[in-house]
């Protein structure tokens, strides 16, 4: 199989036995081969990113060759999008012609990404989204994707917004379902590296994707048959995996997230329960990307305190006055279900595990399955010095600039072997061995507190009765 460049005019080409027919006339976009198409095929097949019968989106399928390389090597179901021309001239007629080879499946269907998520169909046998169809109520997924693609769908500047939009869309409806956000690849042949670069740029800012570029500029490509011609060429090929969780829903509507994600939210800030809590309460307050605070000036607290001092403290000041709502609702939940209540800490870790600021909101007896190693253990720690409590970082505002300035670098060369530190209970400062023992010395300790307030309350019902 020739590079894209040099199959140009070609009504049939091969693919690893794979007859594809195409039709390059020079005014159709995604009826002829791009070479993305072929970049992005290579690499997935010779990646460990792609695991056997994943769940695939592909925007712009145009022949079908990735769709239909995922479905033969990987048994993988692939969900084949394009505009119905390509559909009709390319797409479906290489699907239905090489469909015996495959394993997996491939499912063709109209998706024009101009369309707002909003109006897509995702229960029509065919239509994803078309001007010609919307539903009478939104739609949303109800499977969520694994891996989504696209390769050279972005060679004019009103496209960037529209497919960005429709690739968030998916990922974040993917993660409200399943907890975990898809891996993106992207393929764009460089024809203007200003126009690619204003995507990566947007795709970063707006829609808060980490982008990591695999391949850039001068890749010497070797084609799929594995024979040895090779070609220069100008391709970038982007992962967009790290959409994370946090930065999934601090991107999302917060009244579509699902009841068991989100406890409350308002126009700034949204709390959702911690999906792997480390004790009886724990709550994560984000802040919602809107307005002009950026996903990437949102990335983490040490982030956040490098740009511009002022709405670094508005930021900190709004989480902490969300938290003191989320505290009061926690602790009546505390006296409903315990008859009493008991602190609750409120901090960020020095050295975040997930992408995108969080606030942890979290009561102090650690009394969790999810609290399994000592890192979990040490990271909230609350002397130790790795948790942060929110006073204290507020506190830096209105320090000295050079203390400021030290605080606010949170080298994590500094903060990271605190995680290594001995596991010392924090009520006795008792060294323990490991963590089965630290975890049933806090039992115990924990088992001490609900006696003494059982009994508390005990003698002053009986006082009351007196009374």
């Amino acid at each position: 199989m020739l590079p894209a460049p040099e199959s140009k005019g070609q009504p049939v080409i091969d693919f690893n036995g794979f007859s594809l027919i195409q039709s390059d006339d020079g005014a159709s976009n995604g009826t002829g081969l791009w070479l993305g198409a072929q970049v992005l095929s290579a690499f997935l097949g010779s990646s460990n990113a792609v695991k056997k019968g994943m769940h695939v989106m592909e925007f712009g399928s145009g022949l079908g060759l990735t769709a239909l390389y995922l479905a033969e090597k990987f048994g993988c179901k692939v969900v084949a999008s394009d505009l119905p021309w390509v559909i009709s001239k390319v797409l479906a007629p290489n699907i239905s012609n090489n469909i015996e080879r495959l394993s997996g499946t491939v499912l063709v269907r109209e998706l024009d990404w101009t369309i707002p998520p909003g109006c897509w169909l995702w229960d029509h046998p065919t239509i994803i989204a078309s001007p010609n169809h919307t539903p009478p109520i939104a739609q949303h997924l109800t499977t969520p994707f694994d891996l989504v693609l696209s390769a050279d769908t972005i060679y004019r500047a009103d496209l960037i917004t529209p497919l960005l939009r429709s690739l968030h869309a998916v990922c974040t409806q993917s993660l409200a379902l399943s907890n975990r956000s898809p891996i993106v690849f992207v393929c764009l042949e460089r024809r203007d590296p200003l126009l690619t670069d204003k995507a990566l740029k947007e795709a970063e800012d707006v829609w808060g994707f980490s982008v990591h570029r695999l391949i850039s500029k001068g890749l010497r490509y070797t084609s799929l048959s594995y024979t040895q011609r090779k070609t220069q060429s100008d391709v970038t090929l982007i992962c967009m995996s790290a959409l994370t969780v946090l930065r999934g829903f601090a991107l999302s509507n917060p009244a579509k997230l699902p009841a068991s994600v989100v406890f409350s939210f308002n126009q700034q800030t949204l709390s959702i329960f911690d999906a792997y809590p480390k004790a009886t309460f724990h709550f994560l307050v984000l802040p919602r990307v809107q307005g002009s605070y950026s996903a990437s000036e949102l990335s983490d607290l040490r982030t956040l305190l490098s740009g511009n001092k002022q709405r670094a403290k508005e930021v900190v000041t709004t989480l902490e006055r969300d938290a003191a709502v989320l505290r009061t609702a926690i602790e009546s939940e505390m006296i409903k279900l315990y008859g009493f209540t008991w602190p609750i800490l409120t901090g960020f870790h020095a050295v975040p595990s997930m992408a995108h600021l969080h606030l942890h909101v979290i009561s102090n007896d650690f009394i969790s399955e999810r609290l399994k190693v000592k890192k979990h253990y040490n990271s909230f720690h609350p002397s130790l010095g790795f948790f942060l409590p929110v006073d204290d970082v507020l506190s830096w505002f209105d320090a000295e600039p050079s203390y400021f300035t030290s605080m606010a670098k949170l080298n994590a060369k500094e903060y990271e072997p605190l995680l290594k530190e001995d596991l010392v209970c924090w009520r006795c400062d008792t060294t323990m061995k490991n963590m089965p023992t630290l975890k049933m010395h806090l039992q115990e300790e924990w088992d001490k507190v609900v006696k003494r307030e059982k009994a508390k309350l005990e003698k002053k019902q009986k006082t009351s009765e007196v009374a």
